[in-house]
């Protein structure tokens, strides 16, 4: 019993290793761009919710790159952040 519990782990590592997923431009992009900003600011990237798109993320942390400041959360939600902090 032990012989074919250890063929078939073989089998599956076989199956896992020959599957290679295949990302499309965008997600190559989006995942590229999220590993440098992690790298400079020190957080994780995201998409902004609801309605948020990978390359509308991809955009703001390009300019976060470019202005060398992290303003995700403004460029990602911009007047509904001010609106939540705004004090009355």
């Amino acid at each position: 019993m032990l012989m074919a519990e250890k063929n078939l782990s073989n089998e599956v590592e076989k199956i896992i290793s020959s599957s290679k997923t295949v990302l499309s431009k965008e997600d190559r992009e989006f995942e590229k761009y999220c590993k440098l900003f992690e790298q400079k600011f020190k957080r994780h990237a995201y998409i902004a919710e609801p309605s948020g798109t990978k390359e509308q993320t991809v955009k703001a942390i390009k300019i976060c790159l470019a202005k060398n400041k992290d303003v995700l959360d403004q460029l990602l939600y911009g007047e509904k952040l001010e609106e939540k902090n705004r004090v009355y």
